[in-house]
């Protein structure tokens, strides 16, 4: 099934499960959902809410076979470093990158960890970059950011070492992830990745035990499977057919296929068409496939816009008549800022949610952070609350435990930031009391150095100087840097400048519950538009849409229109995907868009330039 957007794909999966369950009598143990996502997993459990298997597709892959190796899901190199050597590679990466960070790596196991997380996820380096307007200052982060000297020397370096893992792997930075993997399989710890090779390794064992558990298989969000992927479901879906023992669903949207530095493709698609004719020639069985274009989420300027912009068709129940807004950039940033945010304190005073979205975060979108907070307006960035509300609410949690010793709070200090406990039922376990708060509990999951420093922090709860000096030179301290890096620092060095006169913890409670934004009519979320992939939301608005074309030549391939990829100095361009994560954003609102861009040429095509033309001529 190819379904548009917001034509109800989860919504399908979930209708279906319950007919073949409750209707056809189908054991809800021969039932499977794969889908992309861990948030997705969660949302399809509460909605289905029966014991079915539901998995990501690396747990798809570790249920149904015999992974004989250690797997790291968190990708911890601890026990790959022999000693403090360091070979010629690594030499070079130390010499020319290192000395523009502002970690101070005491090991060589310590260095590979921070590479290595890097080398799968650049999250970290995003979430760095924020603080950061643009390689000529420090942006400001209320009264939760320094502005000393001594950092601002850093700042430059800093920026240098962002870019230069952003651009992606270089030649030496391969060099040394090479020799990291060496060492992996050393020590035989293994990764997601690893997982996929090792299934196709061994697909017949996996295929066979797969059919044996399962006669019904959903995919979700089909349009994501990377190549490898592609190759695990292409032999399950021709067991399937050839010995006609179930049914293989796959549900999902080519023209949302944005993941290809996942190792998705665009034209992932158009091979799994091939091979859908293929299968169906080959054991004469007939295959459906169904071509949804009725969306159930917009309709209105935005239906007839996308009808005519976007290369596909799309019908509507016309349950909203979604507006399109264009808002013109202007080059001071303070008035861009304010204008935006007056956009999303207009719409939140009509009870509608916001959702912000952005190709890649940047100084507007650093801004824009800082405004809203600044107007005690809650923000989730990236479907997270953002990095200074946790900081907050980790060290209330500290306080409240020092002040109340009592169970609740206990359970929100070891499962925040300074230890990050996730055992099952934890919660329950600590309300229920396993004996004295300060010996019975904490003797199992902390260590004395830990306890002796939250009695002596308890001590000193009448003397804020003492307490939060004492927190700073802590292991506790240790530990919640690991989480929030430079942030922490930051933030425990404002509260000493701030709060050092104060009387006792009593009033950084006070001031720190003081400091929590909520917003109480609507939620404003700011996202790139990769994560935002999945939601929807009253009011969307754009940032930044003309950044690139988004049209060009097309190809026709059973009856679907694409853009041709094309190759210019060796550089890669893939302009259908480009034209699909504009899709995706436009295509989350509800009632009204809001795009902000700057029209550069009446020859382009970019967002704000598509829609200014289509608006003036319709």
């Amino acid at each position: 099934m190819n379904s548009v957007a917001g034509a109800g794909k989860t919504t399908y999966i979930v209708k279906r499960v319950k007919n073949l369950i409750d209707t056809l009598q189908v054991p809800a143990n021969k039932i499977l959902i794969i889908t992309y996502t861990n948030s997705c997993v969660n949302e399809i459990k509460q909605r289905i809410n029966i014991p079915i298997s539901i998995y990501t597709f690396h747990e798809f892959c570790l249920n149904n076979i015999d992974f004989p190796y250690n797997f790291s899901e968190k990708n911890n190199l601890d026990n790959l470093s022999y000693d403090m050597e360091i070979d010629e590679d690594f030499e070079n990466f130390y010499n020319h990158v290192l000395p523009y960070t502002p970690f101070n790596f005491q090991t060589y196991c310590e260095i590979l960890n921070e590479i290595f997380f890097y080398s799968d996820d650049s999250k970290k380096i995003k979430l760095e970059s924020k603080y950061f307007t643009g390689s000529k200052k420090l942006k400001k982060r209320n009264d939760f950011f320094p502005n000393d000297e001594e950092w601002l020397l850093y700042r430059n370096k800093i920026l240098e070492k962002l870019n230069y893992m952003n651009q992606g792997i270089n030649l030496e930075y391969l060099k040394l992830l090479l020799k990291i993997e060496d060492r992996r399989d050393i020590n035989k710890m293994y990764t997601f990745h690893h997982i996929i090779l090792y299934t196709i390794k061994n697909i017949q064992i996996f295929v066979e035990n797969v059919l044996n558990k399962y006669d019904y298989i959903f995919l979700d969000e089909g349009q994501d499977l990377s190549s490898l992927q592609f190759q695990i479901i292409s032999a399950i879906a021709e067991e399937f057919v050839y010995k006609d023992t179930g049914e293989i669903i796959i549900v999902g949207d080519i023209y949302q296929s944005i993941f290809s530095f996942q190792g998705t493709s665009t034209d992932g698609y158009i091979k799994f068409l091939n091979f859908i004719e293929k299968l169906s020639n080959k054991y004469n069985k007939p295959i459906d496939i169904i071509n949804q274009n009725k969306t159930y989420r917009f309709g209105g300027e935005l239906l007839k816009f996308i009808n005519k912009n976007f290369s596909r068709s799309h019908t509507s129940i016309e349950k909203y008549d979604t507006k399109i807004y264009l808002n013109p950039l202007v080059d001071n940033s303070v008035i861009l800022v304010k204008k935006i945010t007056d956009t999303i304190k207009y719409n939140l005073n009509k009870n509608l949610s916001v959702l912000v979205l952005f190709e890649k975060r940047n100084t507007l979108v650093n801004l824009l952070e800082d405004e809203l907070e600044g107007e005690n307006i809650s923000v989730k960035i990236n479907k997270k609350i953002s990095s200074k509300t946790n900081m907050i609410i980790d060290m209330r949690s500290l306080i409240l435990l020092i002040i109340t010793e009592k169970d609740e709070y206990m359970a929100n200090f070891l499962m925040g930031g300074f230890f990050h406990i996730q055992e099952p039922d934890f919660y329950n376990l600590c309300k229920q009391r396993m004996g004295t708060l300060w010996e019975e509990v904490f003797k199992k999951y902390i260590n004395k150095l830990e306890i002796v420093t939250l009695k002596n922090l308890k001590e000193n709860k009448n003397n804020v100087k003492n307490f939060l000096d004492i927190l700073e030179s802590s292991i506790l301290n240790k530990n919640i840097i690991k989480k929030y890096g430079q942030d922490w620092i930051y933030f425990i060095h404002n509260l000493k400048n701030t709060l050092y006169v104060l009387p006792n913890i009593y009033n950084i409670l006070h001031f720190l519950d003081g400091n929590i934004v909520f917003n109480k009519e609507g939620n404003v979320f700011l996202s790139t538009i990769h994560t935002a992939k999945g939601m929807e939301s009253d009011v969307v608005i754009i940032l930044n849409a003309n950044s690139c074309n988004l049209k060009d030549k097309y190809f026709v391939y059973k009856g679907l229109p694409f853009i041709k990829e094309y190759y210019i100095d060796n550089n890669y361009f893939n302009l259908q995907e480009k034209q699909n994560l504009y899709y995706v954003a436009v295509t989350r609102s509800k009632q009204y868009l809001h795009v902000f861009g700057k029209g550069l040429n009446i020859q382009k095509n970019t967002l704000y330039d598509i829609i200014s033309r289509w608006k003036t001529y319709n």
